[in-house]
């Protein structure tokens, strides 16, 4: 069945309940029935850190902290020209924006203290610069399948991603939600990978004691 087919047949059972646009029925009830459309929370985050970090949380810990993403965008700047007389438009650069991640802090503050630890890395207070490898890792965003949640649809690779800022964190005595953290990551480029598969993570190599992609890892 297409998608087209799917949604008429969801209007087709909302008009038999009195629910058509006819009679400006709640709209919820008409998204409720409609099927086959990604949905804004079927997605994972996959956090690697540098080697030298100390990993008090593992993949699926710092995971679960993320509330809110941004699946990175690009753009290509254009420049011109002109020919007979005419402005002519070519692609110039191609450019990276940052990526944006909300985090809620963990009760013992690791989370804080790992990216805290990792943004130091790139430059600390006593001026001392890291080289790029230290501190730049590559970083997955995976949007997962609606029926299958541990398949992915698609997976983001940001390459030779690192924490340029971790913004001032708001407290408040007048409210009991939640502490959260907003970290804005810069990156090289990034690359998306449309072939489906079990959710990208890393798997603990004990013999070389490290983080080792797994083997259908996008490149």
């Amino acid at each position: 069945m297409t998608l087209f087919e799917r949604v008429k047949k969801s209007a087709d059972l909302l008009n038999q309940l009195n629910y058509g646009y006819e009679y400006g029925g709640p709209v919820d009830s008409y998204l409720s029935n409609i099927t086959g459309f990604q949905r804004a929370y079927l997605f994972k985050v996959i956090f690697q850190f540098p080697k030298s970090i100390t990993q008090s949380l593992d993949y699926n810990q710092t995971a679960v902290l993320v509330k809110t993403t941004n699946l990175p965008d690009t753009m290509v700047e254009e420049t011109s020209t002109f020919y007979m007389g005419q402005q002519y438009k070519l692609s110039s650069v191609r450019r990276f924006t940052d990526w944006n991640v909300t985090l809620y802090i963990d009760n013992d503050t690791e989370i804080l203290k790992m990216f805290y630890e990792w943004n130091r890395l790139c430059h600390n207070n006593e001026n001392i610069y890291k080289a790029p490898k230290d501190y730049m890792v590559d970083q997955f965003i995976n949007l997962l399948d609606s029926r299958v949640t541990s398949m992915t649809k698609l997976t983001y690779k940001l390459v030779k991603a690192w924490p340029k800022s971790i913004n001032n964190i708001s407290l408040d005595y007048m409210t009991n939600d939640f502490t959260t953290m907003d970290v804005i990551f810069s990156y090289q480029y990034h690359t998306v990978t449309d072939r489906p598969g079990v959710i990208y993570s890393y798997e603990n190599n004990e013999k070389k004691n490290k983080f080792d992609l797994g083997a259908d890892a996008p490149e």
